[in-house]
């Protein structure tokens, strides 16, 4: 196994960064959990639209700098280069965000109708949210690049969890309102984009905005799914708020998929991170098309025996960690657990196409989201509320995995068995617990996997070795 002690190097950052991201996560879930339960359904729901949408305009403002530069920066060899670069990003990002403060407040007092009132109330945090999300998605990005990633991963698991922590004390001392609990979100990403902006001293030199042609496409590109993404991820609730007008469906909502989104990113978005950085280096990226291809594998079989467990286990999930006031969000996690599954299945698509400089497929992938979701979610919301949000995501990403793997297999990479082995697994072992044997979907599916000699005894030989291998003997 030549790749060995590169497999092994790999393995053991990923699992570093991955771990950290699972400490931090893990305290984060237990912390917003409370704060769940403390708020209930209205005042959750009021929270979570608010935070969504002041994530969405972070996420514009930062024009894509995250994938950018954790994508150019690895290619270049000095730090003045990197610095360049990563200060002229910075410096749209600026700018940008100082022209959207200005039309959104002049809007917001101009025309207040067009928002939703928790977010008119709450205008001023969502602004300032928003401009410290992107310029902290700038610090992520350059971290990233320069191969810090798990020196960020630090930071980031304690913005995280330092805005759960004041959340909650904020709720237990002063008030429970959305507005109040939103306060601590700010002043955590104020203090934690401060201290990684002072990490980065060597990296600002400004020098002008004008950037190499390919970066820009790159970076407008990375907008343009950014901006597809999260209008995607946005969605759900803002027709669960438009067409029903109840902000207890909302809560209900992100209540439920709250779990499996703990579970995703506790096991699959620390993913992105490192493989961007390794299938672009030039020392690791004849490696990438194997690593899909096991990764792909190991991830859809361990997604899939959690999300059955979801699917199983809803109800006393819902109730031990949200109450009995959360019931509401039982079938939105029953059908919502399936997400972590197809994810997991797609989960090194976005890196491998922005390594070999196809990230127009990613942006495609996130029209064809928007092209079925939005429908989806018009006819499903109606009749089955909450519920019908979670069932439209599972369709959508059914379809859009279909698609990535026919997408992957036009660019050298062969995942189509192992999709549709673990597809038609988990449709029967579903089916033969609704409709035959109750709580017979796990074991069924395990079954079937085993049966299908999806990983073989060489793979199970490889991954032994990659897990035992001593980095000493590295050369």
């Amino acid at each position: 196994m030549s790749n060995l002690p590169i497999y092994s190097a790999m393995f053991r950052s990923t699992a570093a960064h991955s771990s950290i991201r699972i400490f931090f996560s893990v305290a984060t879930a237990a912390s917003m959990i409370f704060v769940v339960r403390l708020l209930g359904p209205e005042e959750y729901g009021k929270l979570s639209l608010t935070l969504q949408i002041a994530v969405t305009a972070g996420l514009i403002l930062s024009w894509g700098s995250s994938s950018t530069l954790g994508k150019f920066l690895p290619e270049i060899p000095a730090v003045p280069e990197q610095g360049s670069l990563a200060s002229k990003m910075l410096g749209w990002i600026l700018v940008s965000f100082a022209l959207f403060t200005a039309a959104f407040l002049g809007l917001a007092a101009a025309a207040p109708a067009l928002f939703p009132a928790e977010l008119r109330s709450a205008k001023t945090l969502v602004v300032a949210f928003a401009g410290l999300f992107a310029v902290f998605n700038w610090a992520q990005g350059t971290f990233r690049g320069i191969g810090k990633f798990v020196g960020w991963s630090w930071m980031e698991g304690a913005n995280d969890l330092t805005a759960r922590l004041g959340a909650l004390g904020v709720i237990v001392w002063i008030s429970r309102r959305y507005d109040a609990v939103l306060t601590p979100f700010v002043l955590a990403l104020l203090f934690w984009t401060a201290l990684a902006s002072f990490r980065l001293k060597p990296y600002f030199r400004p020098s002008g905005f004008r950037m190499p042609p390919n970066v820009v496409r790159y970076a407008l590109l990375m907008l343009a799914g950014s901006v597809l993404f999260m209008a995607a991820t946005t969605l759900d609730a803002a027709l669960l708020r438009g067409l029903l007008k109840d902000t207890s469906q909302v809560g209900y909502y992100f209540a439920g998929v709250r779990i499996p989104l703990i579970l995703l990113t506790l096991l699959l978005s620390p993913l992105s991170i490192p493989f961007l950085y390794y299938f672009s280096h030039q020392d690791t990226f004849h490696t990438r098309e194997r690593v899909y291809e096991m990764g792909t594998k190991l991830a859809g079989v361990l997604c899939g025996v959690i999300s059955l467990l979801f699917f199983t286990l809803a109800r006393p999930l819902v109730v031990l960690f949200y109450s009995q006031a959360y019931l509401g969000s039982v079938a939105v996690l029953q059908i919502y657990g399936f997400v972590l599954f197809l994810v997991s299945l797609q989960i090194f698509s976005g890196p491998y196409f922005a390594a070999i400089n196809k990230p127009h497929l990613s942006v495609a992938m996130m029209l064809l989201t928007i092209a079925l979701l939005a429908p989806l979610d018009l006819w499903l919301i109606p009749r089955m509320e909450a519920a019908g949000a979670a069932l439209a995501n599972v369709l959508m990403l059914t379809a859009q995995t279909l698609v990535i793997t026919y997408l992957v297999l036009r660019n050298r990479i062969n995942v189509l068995r192992t999709v549709l082995t673990l597809m038609a697994g988990m449709i029967l072992s579903v089916a033969l617990e609704l409709w035959a044997l109750p709580y017979s979907s796990l074991p069924a599916f395990l079954c079937f996997v085993l049966a299908s000699r999806l990983v073989t005894r060489d793979e199970f030989a490889k991954i032994k070795a990659v897990l035992l291998h001593k980095p000493e003997a590295t050369a």
